[in-house]
């Protein structure tokens, strides 16, 4: 707990005024706002059919979240981070296509269009989950022999050698009874969780195997794409653009993060800004 104590008062130490931190909390409670009292990404953008045209979409409603954070803290502050030069904009441009790829690419409608009824509803869901770390971890091979290889110690934070893990598990012991809570209300019960709508228990049938064998290998692949999601947000936002942000990469990276859960139920939206915040201070530094 003290290390984590020290990460946020050392990152913290002259960074924002209140005037940069309320701004910014009106930016993300106008972009929520948008989004779910139009409920836009479900109703619109999730009905695009065009790759090309849901990926510009998807582009552009995530580097508008950004982007708005970062124009605040360039307007409110000293730190005139929207200066940037030809090298940051087409990094930043390659990074941004990466996610809405990731977000709009559904290349695995074509692994499973032989098959047929609820066989290849489960295998359209579990490639559904692989199809984001696929593109995900692809993109920052990309990235990382073009433009990081010889700055970054690791691969965007990644490394053999495990850290300090206890800030880690202690969030997580203080987020768990939220969690918890979180889980017993009638939105999050509707949403979640994903391998339901997968149908296990008709596909063991269909295969004469335990239902646990389909549970599990859905809830694998779902466990790699949090880890998609992780090297994308903690990883190449923050170390693929902390030499050119500096400590200002996480707050635009939290923002961003919300954006890619606009999808979701509201709470986990609101408290993927928090989360993610926290998240990318101690990946930071860690």
């Amino acid at each position: 707990m003290k290390q984590l104590i020290t990460y946020f008062k050392e990152f913290h130490q002259n960074l924002y005024r209140l005037q940069t931190l309320i701004l910014i909390g009106l930016w993300a409670t106008l972009l929520l706002s948008f989004n779910y009292y139009f409920d836009f990404e479900d109703s619109y953008i999730d009905h695009i059919k065009p790759f090309f045209l849901k990926g510009c979409v998807f582009f552009l409603y995530h580097v508008i979240g950004y982007l708005g954070t970062v124009g605040i803290i360039h307007f409110t502050t000293d730190r005139k981070l929207l200066v940037q030069n030809k090298e940051f904009w087409i990094k930043f441009t390659l990074v941004f296509i990466v996610l809405a790829t990731a977000r709009s690419f559904f290349f695995h409608e074509y692994l499973v269009e032989d098959l047929e009824g609820y066989t290849r509803i489960y295998f359209y869901k579990v490639f559904s989950k692989a199809r984001k770390v696929i593109i995900i971890f692809a993109g920052a091979l990309l990235l990382y022999f073009l433009y990081d290889k010889e700055k970054l110690p690791n691969f965007y934070g990644l490394d053999w050698k495990a850290k300090n893990l206890r800030p880690y598990f202690i969030i997580l012991l203080l987020l768990a009874p939220f969690i918890i809570g979180a889980s017993f209300t009638p939105s999050f019960q509707k949403f979640y969780p994903f391998v339901k709508y997968a149908y296990p228990d008709i596909i063991a049938n269909n295969f004469h195997l335990p239902k646990a064998i389909f549970i599990a290998f859905f809830e694998f692949v779902y466990a790699l794409e949090f880890f998609g999601v992780e090297l994308f947000f903690r990883g190449i936002l923050i170390f693929g653009l902390v030499k050119y942000l500096g400590r200002d990469v996480v707050l635009p990276m939290a923002i961003t993060y919300a954006v890619f859960h606009f999808g979701k139920p509201l709470g986990e939206a609101i408290s993927s800004i928090i989360g993610g915040y926290l998240l990318g201070v101690i990946s930071y530094y860690s």
